[in-house]
């Protein structure tokens, strides 16, 4: 769980839902994860609500948006 934690600490950082982090790590974990199929298809860490938007962060309608190739790379040991 390291490289997906490290990551979002990294890509977070200056964002207003580095204090999500815990969260979002757990919705990974129970959803997101379990859900991934394909690196060229975008995965979604829905953890907040529709009011949580900033699209620097690839966050909309509370849903963290990653690549598919983006979460292999980092997360493929606990994949």
């Amino acid at each position: 769980m390291l490289p997906f934690i490290d990551f979002l600490l990294d890509f977070l950082a200056e964002s207003p839902f580095i204090d999500d982090l815990e969260h979002i790590v757990q919705c990974f974990d129970k959803t997101t994860k379990l859900r991934f199929r394909h690196q060229h298809e975008y995965q979604y860490v829905k953890f907040g609500s529709k009011r949580d938007n900033d699209d620097k962060y690839n966050v909309r309608y509370g849903q963290l948006r990653l690549l598919g190739f983006v979460v292999l790379f980092h997360f493929y040991d606990i994949l």
